[in-house]
């Protein structure tokens, strides 16, 4: 029976880091033979391992991965394709020009399992060199990009900042005149209410001061009339 990994720690369970391990029938490669043998195969990444067939309950039962398979297929860039060989009706070749013209000769136990792996080995081929230099060439790509957005975001926020405390400040010096400005107003009502009583009061004092001049014209005549009719007599 297959199975796709699981998650786990990713230190010291490898299963989060394959994307598929199962046991398959397996042809000698580099000669012709009709003998299958079964082995423990982990597809991890861009990369086939099989170990023997017992490598399988080790692995199931502790989730450790041995770094010491009998073998490493390299999947990049091959091709993965169904056939029907001798006494195997669910086989499968994996073909690449790097095989020297030979070719990995597996089998599954049924028609699903052979789709299943022929589908995930597909995937992983597709994970070549050339493509892991583009795909690290665009992350760093990415990284400097995200990099550049995050400077200029720091910048924007930055001068955002300023413009906010300008703008603060700006606020402050309008209150700071419009105070300035009701203050002046206060001080200007209270002048004219100033000058409308010393004009009231100036005018109290002129018309005293004619009222008083009169007075005085009345007396100067009194004064002359009695002066008047003293000569007389």
């Amino acid at each position: 029976m297959d199975r796709t990994s699981e998650n786990g720690d990713e230190h010291f369970n490898i299963s989060t880091k394959v994307q598929l391990i199962g046991v398959l029938f397996k042809r000698p490669f580099g000669h012709q033979s009709n003998k299958w043998s079964k082995r423990f195969f982990v597809v991890k990444e861009g990369f086939l391992l099989y170990y023997p067939e017992n490598e399988k309950k080790v692995f199931e039962k502790r989730g450790y991965f041995n770094i010491h398979p009998k073998g490493v297929i390299p999947l990049g860039g091959c091709t993965v394709s169904a056939v029907s060989e001798v006494g195997q009706q669910y086989s499968f070749h994996i073909k690449s020009d790097e095989f020297n013209n030979e070719l990995v000769a597996l089998a599954a136990d049924n028609l699903y399992e052979r789709d299943k792996w022929i589908q995930v080995l597909q995937e992983a081929s597709r994970i070549t060199w050339k493509n892991t230099l583009l795909g690290e060439e665009l992350i760093r790509e990415l990284e400097t990009q995200g990099l550049q957005l995050c400077r200029e975001r720091q910048d924007y926020f930055a001068k955002l900042q300023e413009e906010t405390i300008a703008l603060r400040d700006e606020i402050d010096r309008n209150e700071e005149l419009e105070k300035i400005t009701n203050e002046l107003d206060n001080e200007k009502k209270k002048l004219e209410t100033m000058m409308q009583h010393l004009k009231e009061e100036h005018e109290n004092i002129r018309r005293e001061y004619e009222e008083t001049i009169q007075a005085m014209k009345l007396v100067q005549e009194d004064k002359l009339n009695l002066q008047d009719r003293k000569s007389v007599v």
